[in-house]
């Protein structure tokens, strides 16, 4: 049985009202086992208590009518200060991971879809309508301009807007009409699938985590109808490399 992973996380951040990055970095620490994970935000919930959404339940560790001594008990507690180590300052300054607050029946709804058509590898149908641009930033301009320059430095992969603008490539329109407004590469982290999760998070606005444009792209490669053309492709790109250091590109044969 396939573990839906967003509809685990989905009931997650509804019983505990994390917010959705926190949520998922809990799920994956303990490899997707829900108690688990439920059991470490309680310890961080009561180590934060005022940082972290407390569980929707709306009950605390006693009763509506408590037991006599229950009420009695904290009162009894000593007064300390609170502890906290450097670093868990730092952490409560940074900013929420999840850039994205879409609900996650939408996009396993969405992925499905691209799933069941094959992620269009080969097909000239678009699975789903492909947007302009996958999200739209907030007006930055309105922040300070540290704060701004962090937020820039993050979201956006600067030296790929700078290539691609160079080239011709992106944002060339804003010269021909100043009305056109610029579009900004994503950074996306490297984990072996970074260019189709790029490429997916631009097509439909989220993460290629079931690897479909991967294997739509295999089996282009091995079957597809452009088999033969990106092989002539490969070899004349070869054979130009080999020339520009003096090498000729041949067949091996069977030595004497």
């Amino acid at each position: 049985m396939t573990l839906d992973m967003d509809a685990v996380l989905s009931d997650f951040v509804r019983s505990t009202g994390a917010e959705p990055g926190l949520a998922r970095d809990l799920l994956e620490g303990k490899n997707w086992d829900v108690s688990a994970a439920l059991s470490d935000f309680e310890q961080l919930r009561q180590v934060h208590a005022g940082n972290l959404s407390a569980p929707f339940s709306g009950e605390s560790s006693c009763s509506k009518t408590p037991e006599k001594g229950c009420a009695e008990r904290e009162p009894t507690r000593p007064s300390r200060p609170i502890l906290q180590r450097q670093d868990d300052i730092i952490q409560e300054k940074r900013l929420s991971r999840g850039i994205s607050h879409a609900s996650s029946s939408i996009v396993s709804l969405a992925r499905s879809h691209v799933s069941s058509n094959g992620g269009g590898g080969g097909s000239s149908e678009h699975p789903l309508e492909m947007p302009i641009c996958a999200f739209q930033l907030p007006d930055l301009t309105v922040y300070k301009e540290d704060f701004r320059s962090f937020i820039e430095r993050d979201l956006i992969e600067q030296s790929m807007l700078v290539a691609l603008e160079q080239a011709g490539r992106l944002n060339w329109w804003v010269s021909v009409d100043s009305a056109c407004q610029r579009l900004l590469p994503l950074a996306t982290t490297g984990d072996g699938n970074c260019l189709l999760h790029a490429a997916s998070l631009g097509m439909w606005g989220f993460h290629d985590r079931d690897l479909v444009l991967r294997k739509a792209l295999y089996a282009l490669m091995e079957k597809g109808v452009e088999k033969e053309a990106l092989k002539r492709r490969w070899r004349w790109q070869q054979t130009q490399q080999n020339k520009e250091v003096g090498e000729l590109w041949g067949d091996l044969s069977q030595g004497s």
